[in-house]
């Protein structure tokens, strides 16, 4: 038996699904949907194909623990939902979720402004006066999806730091050093793109962790 984490939204809907066995949750994403008869049809699916006894929404409650209209809307959506798929509907208070899910993703830029200010401190260090950087492209010399985000990585850094970045092909290096960087990039965009997935899961997170 497995629980469904649900991060409601009013065009954007994030689910995450916690296992009870393992105590954790990895599973996480998001879908928009037209209206509240899809969203629900999409809950039934859910719950037949990941054997979900127990549901939990975040509840967006206001920072004095009032109702805010969206907790409203959320509890008038719950009581339909329950009645449809006879699962008791558990509430997590999100203000602290919400909030997590907004640190990662400053987190994540944060990253970045570390690293040019690591860059920075290297090239005063060592009295740097060129920058290579690997540009993996594709095999037939094609723009790779990490090479644009290198790309865009590396015109932020040449007007910081007023040295021209040169590139090179790096194609030929590791495969598995590439495959790595690729991997990494990918999980970036994936939070960015994921965050209603994201809130979901640490609704379901702290659930698990009230359930200890």
């Amino acid at each position: 038996m497995n629980i469904l984490g649900i991060d409601y939204g009013l065009k954007n809907v994030g689910f995450a699904i916690g296992e009870q066995i393992t105590n954790s949750c990895s599973t996480y994403f998001s879908m928009k949907f037209r209206n509240r008869k899809e969203l629900i049809e999409k809950i039934k699916n859910l719950i037949t194909e990941w054997d979900i006894n127990t549901i939990v929404i975040g509840l967006p409650l206001n920072m004095d623990n009032s109702e805010s209209e969206m907790s409203l809307e959320i509890r008038n959506f719950s009581r339909k939902l329950e009645k449809d798929i006879n699962i008791k509907i558990n509430f997590v208070d999100e203000k602290l979720t919400t909030f997590e899910a907004k640190q990662i993703m400053k987190d994540l830029n944060k990253n970045k402004k570390e690293l040019i200010e690591k860059i920075k401190n290297l090239i005063t260090e060592w009295d740097i006066n060129t920058i290579v950087i690997g540009l993996p492209l594709n095999m037939d010399n094609s723009e790779s999806e990490m090479s644009l985000e290198i790309r865009n990585f590396s015109k932020k850094l040449e007007k910081d730091i007023n040295i021209k970045i040169n590139f090179v092909d790096e194609k030929l290096t590791t495969f598995e050093a590439k495959q790595i960087m690729k991997d990494l990039n990918k999980n970036k965009k994936e939070i960015k793109r994921n965050n209603h997935g994201l809130a979901a899961k640490l609704i379901v997170d702290s659930f698990l962790r009230e359930k200890k």
